[in-house]
């Protein structure tokens, strides 16, 4: 267990936290604001919080999280989309169910939508996105 601790994609995931709480404190307040100020459907409100910090944690991630600078730039955004893209769906879904079927208001089911998504994130950015 200590040597997991030490290893090197414990503190990528020390990393990953860090970079993700930035990220989803962005991805929440513009979630919440499209939401209760410019009164757009939840979903969307989701869509637009989820993808604003995305774009953020692309690059921090990149060249902190996982020092991923040595491959392609361009092809690691396509990767690191599409995880985000099966990611989002796991957002949608998330947040769908608990607001549909748990009845849970849509800014708490936000948040539970949030974590289904980063380890949906972490997963795929380390085993494909910024494999070395």
């Amino acid at each position: 267990m200590i040597s997991f601790m030490r290893s090197d994609t414990m503190k990528q995931i020390i990393k990953f936290l860090l970079t993700g709480a930035v990220a989803s404190t962005i991805n929440y307040l513009v979630f919440f604001a499209a939401f209760r100020f410019l009164q757009f459907y939840y979903v969307l409100s989701s869509i637009l919080g989820f993808f604003s910090g995305m774009f953020f944690s692309f690059l921090v991630n990149r060249f902190w999280t996982f020092k991923a600078t040595g491959g392609d730039a361009k092809r690691q955004l396509l990767k690191y989309f599409i995880v985000n893209c099966i990611a989002l769906l796991g957002n949608l879904v998330a947040i769908s169910f608990f607001t549909e079927v748990l009845k849970v208001r849509p800014e708490i089911s936000q948040i539970f939508a949030i974590f289904t998504a980063a380890t949906i994130n972490f997963s795929g950015l380390k085993l494909w996105a910024f494999k070395n």
